[in-house]
């Protein structure tokens, strides 16, 4: 009875009703972080780099750790074989090495640890630290508008010139929307009470931040399994994706800190007084929150709106089944948007900025047309296909290798009769879709069965 209860349980949390609750509730714990740095950086103006070091050193701390403990589960359950409660934890320091030591082919074939550390690099020293730079620099509701609204409109018109998207009416009036929610969240602050006139160094800031995070959207997804990752072989019940993304998240945290570390020397030579202010500000500063001036603030900061958020993320990534309709990365685009509205609402709500309330409820109202309108256009302008694949004679593993590697199939079959091999994919445009079918067609070891390729759903032209 309780085994039973126990199984239910876990299946439930892998639930795509569940999984969406997490990413809202990741995002909202996103939204939250201003209330705990601004009071910060309002007792020390000179404290963002020393922020940002204490938040991702101790959060990558805290990772590594968890990391940790399921080596050593792997290490028990290999000693003890038949504790069948430790059968999930099949990965170990070896597998983890492996993975970090290996190429990866979607990123110039440099090892994946390069690749974390540029992900590093602009996923957090570059993108927090221009975004507390803002948070001084400019009002603050326009920054917590306009730094994911700059990202998302940038990311919109990228995927349509790359082919991913087609500039629909949809998507046209997706990308109006955003664009009149900044123009309303600047009527609100001009109606309102002004706390900080914006700045040259709050603009760039801004600027740099939309370019980080957009380099960040670029090349996330360009983390291929390695040959040697064997991932074919490893059984899906165990935890090596997990343990594959938790590293990979320890690892990004831990090279965002190390290289704001890194950045401090020069900034204090540069010769840019806002910089040598950063720069020094770091020495002054970071010495006096080890001692515990704001303590409370800072760890919330790393558990809850650093660790616990991306553990919730990957988690949902992890038990997201390909059959739900609508993909991991197609939910987390349309609920990035609730960030920017908890953030918003939360830092006027606490005083930090006044801005006129009319203005303000239609800036958040237009910003939920903005979810609705993101759910209508990734659910009904979406190419669902299956397509048939025949192999040649013992090149099923090569084969199979290199269908590992492409994002857009959701699963694949083997199946009898004349293919050997049926795939479910998704695409978002017509474009990418024969990009596709190319990229398969040049393999020499797999012919497309044209004469089977009519299963295609919702091309919307």
């Amino acid at each position: 009875m309780t085994e039973g209860m126990t199984t239910m349980d876990a299946s439930s949390l892998k639930q795509p009703r569940f999984l969406i609750a997490t990413i809202i509730g990741s995002n909202v714990v996103w939204g939250l972080i201003p209330l705990f740095a601004v009071p910060i950086l309002d007792a020390y103006p000179d404290s963002t780099l020393s922020i940002v070091f204490i938040r991702f050193c101790f959060a990558s701390i805290v990772m590594f750790a968890f990391v940790a403990f399921q080596a050593i589960l792997n290490t028990i359950r290999k000693h003890r074989p038949l504790l069948g409660s430790l059968a999930f934890f099949q990965t170990g320091w070896k597998d983890l090495k492996i993975y970090l030591t290996s190429r990866n082919r979607s990123f110039m074939n440099l090892p994946h640890l390069s690749f974390v550390f540029v992900l590093g690099f602009f996923g957090v020293t570059l993108n927090v630290t221009s975004y507390f730079v803002g948070l001084r620099q400019l009002p603050l509701t326009f920054v917590l508008l306009g730094a994911p609204g700059g990202f998302i409109i940038l990311a919109a018109l990228y995927n349509v010139a790359k082919g991913k998207e087609r500039l629909s009416l949809f998507k046209a009036v997706y990308i109006a929307l955003m664009i009149l929610a900044l123009v309303l969240i600047v009527l609100a602050q001009q109606q309102g009470e002004a706390t900080v006139e914006p700045t040259l160094v709050g603009i760039v800031a801004l600027i740099l931040n939309i370019l980080s995070v957009f380099i960040y959207y670029v090349y996330v997804g360009r983390d291929r399994f390695a040959p040697e990752e064997a991932i074919l072989k490893r059984p899906r019940s165990g935890n090596y994706r997990l343990m594959r993304t938790a590293t990979k998240l320890a690892a990004f945290m831990a090279f965002g800190a190390l290289a704001t570390l890194a950045i401090v020397p020069a900034c204090m030579v540069v010769p840019i007084p806002y910089l040598n202010m950063l720069g020094w500000g770091f020495v002054h500063t970071v010495g006096i929150f080890f001692g515990g001036a704001f303590w409370p603030q800072l760890l919330f900061m790393v558990v809850a709106c650093t660790v616990l958020p991306n553990l919730l993320i990957f988690l949902a990534s992890m038990w997201w089944d390909p059959e739900t309709s609508l993909t991991f990365e197609a939910w987390t685009s349309i609920l990035n948007v609730i960030d920017p509205i908890t953030s918003i609402t939360a830092s006027v709500l606490a005083g930090f900025q006044r801005v006129d309330t009319l203005f303000l409820v239609l800036t958040v109202v237009v910003l939920v047309i903005a979810i609705l309108l993101r759910f209508i256009h990734e659910r009904e302008t979406k190419i669902n296909a299956l397509i048939f694949l025949k192999t040649r004679h013992g090149t099923m593993k090569e084969v199979l290798q290199f269908l590992v590697g492409l994002k857009e199939i959701r699963k694949f079959f083997y199946v009898t009769g004349k293919p050997d091999i049926m795939i479910k994919a998704t695409f978002g445009s017509i474009r990418e879709y024969y990009h596709f079918l190319s990229r398969v067609a040049v393999k020499e070891a797999i012919k497309i069965k044209f004469d089977m390729l009519s299963f295609v759903g919702r091309v919307i032209t």
